[in-house]
């Protein structure tokens, strides 16, 4: 942390005020991105020790936590197709 506050030089509009700032966070992404690796990381944790690999309660959030993963990238790239 002390390197990156001694190295990382990044220039932000100082005259912004709160709102401002959180109007510029993406929730949705972040819910989708933060559901979906919960999601995978659930059934890598219990996939095979605590559960079977065959369960459907590994099974369903590996598939569901991978599709949102998915589309989260998805949804990252198709502006910059679009752009071009």
């Amino acid at each position: 942390m002390i390197m990156v506050l001694l190295f990382l030089r990044v220039k932000h509009n100082q005259e912004m005020t709160l709102g401002q700032k959180l109007k510029r966070i993406d929730y949705t992404g972040n819910l989708l991105l933060i559901t979906s690796t919960v999601s995978v990381l659930y059934a890598l944790t219990y996939g095979g020790g605590v559960l079977p690999w065959s369960s459907w309660r590994i099974i369903f959030p590996l598939v569901i936590g991978l599709a949102g993963l998915g589309l989260f990238m998805f949804t990252r790239v198709s502006p910059l197709l679009k752009s071009q």
